[in-house]
């Protein structure tokens, strides 16, 4: 993100995801789309992150590592698209070596800022907007998919209830692709 780039984004209303409606998630991330020099999404649907957690957590890690890994593929790519970028700033969430030692392998030069509250800056801000447009779009893909209407977010008793009603019309096996099976809401079908 430049700074022409970051000063028109927050002209336009660009912030954290959280402070947003999805409507204007959705408006914004086709600006977002158009303004970045350069930005990826990684997309990981219920039965790849439920496959790739377990093997996280038999590799010893946990779901801070697999949130790691996926800030680490995403730099990746934007890297791969613009490798004059020279500096990324991330969330803190994770041990402070995880992220930097990951995107070093691919980009060494690259300085990786880890920071608590890094929505404050405008690319972070424009990268949670992004990501929470592919969550609600790709949501929404699975409840049609699955063939019972909208799929609640988060995991409050709509959501429990929607995974009964998708359990009760495909059957328990089926559950895999739709929701991430370590959630409680799970244990409580």
């Amino acid at each position: 993100m430049d700074v022409q780039g970051g000063n028109s984004l927050r002209n336009v209303g660009v912030r954290d995801c959280k402070a947003l409606t999805d409507t204007k998630i959705l408006e914004l991330a086709e600006v977002i789309q158009k303004t970045a020099l350069a930005y990826s999404v990684l997309v990981m649907k219920p039965h790849a992150y439920n496959m790739r957690y377990e093997q996280v957590q038999k590799q010893g890690g946990n779901l801070n590592t697999l949130l790691a890994l996926g800030h680490i593929a995403a730099l990746k790519q934007t890297w791969q698209k613009y490798p004059e970028c020279n500096r990324a700033v991330v969330d803190q969430f994770a041990n402070n070596e995880v992220i930097p030692d990951g995107v070093h392998a691919f980009a060494p030069e690259m300085k990786v800022f880890q920071r608590p509250r890094a929505e404050e800056d405008i690319a972070v801000a424009a990268a949670s907007v992004l990501a929470r447009a592919a969550f609600l779009q790709t949501i929404q893909e699975l409840g049609q998919e699955a063939g019972i209407g909208r799929i609640p977010k988060g995991g409050g008793e709509a959501a429990t209830n929607a995974a009964r009603r998708l359990v009760q019309k495909q059957g328990a096996g089926i559950l895999g692709n739709y929701v991430k099976l370590h959630f409680a809401n799970t244990q409580k079908l």
